[in-house]
């Protein structure tokens, strides 16, 4: 405050003027993050002079003939006064006639509150002058303040909170309760829970997204809830989070539990429960550099080292197919003995294979009265079936080289595009119940590129793509709008529509209203999986180069895994 008055002095201001400084200085210097702007007219001329103090910028236009100060909140929107023009700025102006606060005892204060709720009424500020009601109304302020901060932590979060109590009803909403059930802040974004009034919908406040986001300065997001009278309002308080590097054991470990660590999302880390019984067909896609060889390795990892409840592994056979079959040669995998075919016929007759030990497993089923593979295993205590994990990697890709093959069926010349994309259909349609888990990979994952496995898929994860591959799958174009600038940093960056893969800790999940969520996802190293990733299978023994299942029924389904180091 003296540095403030000694720097108006050696500009020869009167004691009234000081007086105005001094005001000023009382009602923003425990204001920080907030722009103000003083506009003096001074004559035909404008001097500009900037002045730092109490967090504020103070812009001041001379120092004669004071007419108008305009004190603009970050929160508010522009209009302008009198003949005046004023430049365009993103904020709302309240005017104060200046001969009347240079004109205010010393022994008076005037106590205009940021969130403005005095209005922009001259008449009601005058009738907030009193000493006595100033402290009333600072009493209330720290009391408010206070409240709030025991909801949040962060400035930032509190002044957002503090705006929607004060403007959301010019949005046709408010705040559900000023309580941590209705108000939720983690390291990267604020929640909170919003009541709608009568005459507001759902789209009038998306439509307001934009106004809300650049008043608040953060992005805003609406999640709806199935109380249509209601919504929650997201601000990405954070954007460059990103996930963390897992070791290949701590995946192991969480899968044993039937978890898998996948990242980290708006609202805090994001733990998956893997479903142990009906695991859903599921699409992993996205460009070169996105993350997605990583993201599916790590989820192979995981599934594959999930126990049934007596403590033996869940999977003991595993398909691959793919035109890039040296990806996973580098794991090592293919001298694991798991079954992987590297040429669109080969991959034909994989997935052929896995049709017939499923229709296999369905005649088992029906001889047994049960309908799926954990009431069989339920049933059958001592001949229990084990679940298999179909890879079906570059997709697109190998359904283009495809296109131009043919294969004899029935004495008839049939594409094999459409014989592959038919058993991964059936596959997921219909063998899931059967034991089977199909995971589709690609970097094309345009609805056009992946033909009708794409409705067959119950699980999805999408990496970064351009707005023409992603609209293709989602109308409501918010994929192609969370994705929009993201392009340098999309390594880690999905989305999530897994309806089946509920989190298993207690973080909530920010769903768009097309039922994706954004996520940065865990990585694992490459040679850290080949190192420590030891199972062992024997599917490319059994079923490669054209053997049938080991009986008419589809296999006995006692097909063993055991790790390397106890070989």
């Amino acid at each position: 405050m003296e540095e403030t008055a000694e720097y108006i002095n050696r500009l020869d201001t009167s004691d009234n003027e000081l007086n105005v400084f001094y005001l000023l200085s009382q009602v923003f210097s425990t204001i920080s993050d907030i722009e103000i702007r003083r506009h003096v007219i001074f004559k035909d001329e404008e001097t500009y002079i900037n002045q730092i103090y109490g967090g504020c910028m103070v812009l001041n236009l001379g120092f004669y003939n004071y007419n108008v100060l305009s004190i603009i909140s970050d929160f508010d929107e522009v209009y302008c006064k009198a003949n005046y023009v004023i430049p365009k700025l993103d904020s709302k102006f309240i005017y104060i006639d200046l001969d009347y606060l240079i004109n205010v005892d010393e022994d008076s204060y005037i106590k205009l509150l940021i969130d403005n709720n005095l209005g922009n009424d001259w008449e009601n500020i005058k009738n907030y002058k009193s000493t006595k009601r100033l402290e009333e109304l600072m009493k209330e302020d720290d009391e408010y303040n206070q409240e709030i901060m025991n909801i949040v932590r962060s400035k930032k979060a509190v002044e957002i909170i503090k705006f929607i109590d004060k403007k959301g009803i010019e949005y046709g909403l408010s705040i559900w309760n000023l309580n941590k059930n209705s108000i939720i802040e983690t390291d990267n974004a604020l929640m909170i829970r919003c009541i709608l009034n009568e005459d507001t919908t759902i789209n009038n406040v998306k439509t307001n997204l934009p106004s809300i986001s650049k008043r608040v300065r953060v992005e805003t997001t609406v999640e709806e809830l199935s109380d249509k009278g209601s919504l929650n309002l997201v601000f990405q308080l954070k954007n460059n989070y990103s996930g963390r590097k897992l070791t290949t054991q701590s995946v192991i470990n969480n899968a044993t539990k039937n978890e898998l660590d996948i990242g980290n999302g708006d609202m805090g880390e994001v733990i998956l429960k893997l479903p142990k019984n009906d695991f859903p067909a599921t699409l992993v896609g996205g460009l070169s550099r996105s993350g997605k060889s990583t993201l599916a390795t790590m989820m192979i990892t995981s599934i594959l080292s999930m126990k049934n409840d007596n403590g033996s592994l869940m999977y003991n056979d595993v398909f691959i197919g793919t035109v890039k079959d040296e990806d996973y040669s580098a794991l090592r995998w293919d001298k694991a003995g798991m079954y992987i075919s590297g040429t669109p016929l080969e991959v034909y007759k994989m997935l052929t294979k896995v049709d017939e030990i499923c229709t296999g497993r369905k005649n088992q089923f029906i001889k047994n009265g049960v309908i799926n593979i954990k009431q069989f295993n339920e049933v059958n205590k001592d001949h229990q079936l084990s679940k298999m994990l179909i890879v079906v990697d570059e997709y697109a890709n190998l359904l283009s080289r495809a296109d131009s093959e043919y294969i004899d069926i029935d004495d008839k010349k049939v594409k094999l595009k459409n014989e592959i994309e038919r058993l991964c259909v059936k596959i997921a349609q219909e063998h899931i119940s059967r034991g089977a888990t199909l995971m589709i990979i690609t970097q094309n994952f345009a609805k056009n590129a992946l033909g009708k496995v794409y409705d067959a898929l119950g699980t999805k994860f999408i990496g970064y793509a351009p707005a023409n591959v992603s609209n293709s799958i989602d109308n409501t174009q918010e994929l192609a709008n969370a994705m929009k600038n993201e392009e340098q940093t999309r390594q880690g960056l999905f989305f999530i529509n897994a309806p089946d893969l509920k989190p298993a800790n207690n973080v909530l999940i920010h769903k768009m209203n097309n039922g994706f969520y954004k996520i940065r996802t865990n990585f694992l190293d490459t040679q850290d999986v080949k190192k420590n990733f030891k199972n062992k299978y024997d599917t490319a023994a059994k079923y490669k180069d054209d053997k049938l299942p080991p009986d008419d029924n589809g296999g006995n389904g006692l097909n063993i895994v055991t790790d390397l180091e106890d070989i």
